[in-house]
């Protein structure tokens, strides 16, 4: 499908190769090391490229990669015993008063602190005990520390496996209280600070400063804001919107004008790389398939063709690539960079989720279908007791109207599948017959009061 991002920044030093289609580097690679976080950076204290990694299970330490050299610079292992940790791994870029200088590593350990070393001694310089703030938060899995956005220095935190009202917080660094803690949804991962958020004009954002996901086997993405923690935006939203298998990470790519940007997930499951629009629909992807055991106690991953299993994290590179974590090395995992998207793509996913019906017809967001090759649809009656309709329209303009807030049939639709009935727990599937530029799945209860639910899902097929 073409280059993705801009050119190269000199500092790659990665080998190159090539999966049908799937262009892409490897950075790093190295027997025993698993990396699970990477982020590109300038050192503050010599000027060269590097990867700040955090390896939780293998290395349970913190790592300096020089890209030039290909030499591990720095590498300490955290203290602890209680958690496998540490999961994320940050730089200082400047000094922050009464935490560190720059050049300091700090992450989390294995007994739920922030620490931070000196990287010329390899010393714990300060220790942060969440347990001690005045006695609001005590972790069960510390999971990710990141510095806030806002002047005033603070870290948001997440708690992976946190009781209720505690999965991420705002902690105030200059005197150990927290400015806010939220428990929105669980399994709260990885923090991507929005780049560019609040611009004047073209600001890629919804009002939010971080990206979020929820690790979960039916996981999402939300947008989250500095000032209380609140959510701007949010892929799936109360199960309504696409579904991600398992997403540990999320960047926000572009600046494009009204809400044109696309967020990019790594999704733990099927090696899933999937950029999606505002909306939630994806626009390309790689992978992202799961399976439950029989009982359904456990998830099963799997993987792709390209031989991606278990996408731990996406990061944006210092040129403007958006570079990975594949857990499918032989004894290792590999950081890689993205250079060209597959032409051939098949995405499953899902587009509401036990949606409510009504005695008029509705549909839950409009489908953009135009650069997919061939688009199937499955619509499942999830009721026990009452039947269903639905139908399918679709629009033949570039720009998508309609009226009511999806409560009205638009005008300039045309119907592509006629109305059905749909009997409690029974399944209906459409293939489109010819090209469109957004469809529109609608439903309606058959019986005036008699109301059930329904779920959708969609398979998209490029190349």
């Amino acid at each position: 499908m073409g280059f993705i991002g801009g050119g190269s920044s000199g500092s790659s030093s990665g080998y190159g190769v090539a999966s049908y289609g799937f262009g892409h580097e490897i950075w790093f690679s190295r027997e025993g090391y698993t990396p699970h976080y990477a982020e590109h950076i300038i050192d503050p204290l010599d000027g060269r490229a590097k990867l700040i990694m955090a390896d939780p299970h293998t290395r349970k330490a913190a790592f300096v990669y020089d890209l030039g050299s290909k030499k591990i610079t720095w590498e300490q292992a955290v203290n602890g015993s209680a958690i496998n940790n540490p999961h994320t791994a940050r730089m200082l870029m400047a000094d922050v008063p009464n935490f560190g200088n720059r050049g300091d590593i700090y992450c989390c350990n294995r007994d739920q602190q922030v620490i931070v070393f000196d990287r010329n001694t390899g010393t714990i310089k300060k220790t942060i005990t969440l347990s001690a703030t005045g006695g609001q938060w005590d972790p069960n899995w510390l999971h990710e520390a990141c510095l806030s956005v806002d002047p005033v220095p603070h870290l948001i935190l997440t708690d992976y496996n946190g009781p209720s009202g505690y999965h991420y917080a705002k902690y105030k660094i200059s005197d150990g209280t927290l400015a806010w803690h939220k428990d929105d949804f669980g399994h709260a991962s990885k923090v991507c600070p929005i780049k560019g958020a609040h611009a004047s004009l073209h600001t890629p954002d919804y009002g939010g400063d971080y990206l979020i996901c929820s690790n979960e086997f039916h996981g999402g993405v939300w947008e989250i804001k500095d000032s209380d923690g609140g959510w701007t935006w949010a892929r799936p939203r109360d199960r309504q919107g696409p579904s991600l298998v398992s997403p540990h990470s999320a960047i926000r790519m572009g600046r494009v004008e009204n809400v044109g940007w696309i967020t990019v997930v790594g999704c733990e499951s099927g090696g899933g790389i999937i950029a999606i629009h505002f909306m939630g629909a994806p626009i390309w992807g790689i992978g992202n398939r799961a399976a439950k055991t029989p009982d359904g106690a456990s998830s099963v991953y799997t993987v792709d063709v390209h031989g991606l299993g278990e996408i731990c994290m996406v990061f944006p590179t210092i040129d403007g690539r958006i570079g990975f974590i594949d857990w499918n090395g032989i004894a290792r995992a590999q950081v890689g960079v993205l250079d060209e998207i597959p032409q051939k793509q098949h995405i499953p996913w899902q587009l509401d989720w036990n949606i409510n019906t009504t005695n008029d017809w509705k549909f839950l967001e409009y489908v953009p279908v135009a650069d997919w090759d061939e688009t199937y649809i499955v619509v499942k009656n999830t009721g026990l007791t009452n039947t269903m309709e639905w139908k399918v329209l679709g629009g033949l303009l570039q720009a998508a109207a309609y009226n009511g807030g999806g409560d009205a049939r638009p005008e300039d639709w045309v119907e592509e599948k006629a109305p059905a009935d749909l009997a409690p727990g029974g399944t209906g599937t459409h293939k489109l017959t010819r090209p469109y530029q957004y469809i529109l799945v609608m439903y309606k209860s058959k019986v005036e009061g008699a109301h059930t639910t329904v779920s959708t899902f969609f398979d998209h097929l490029r190349g």
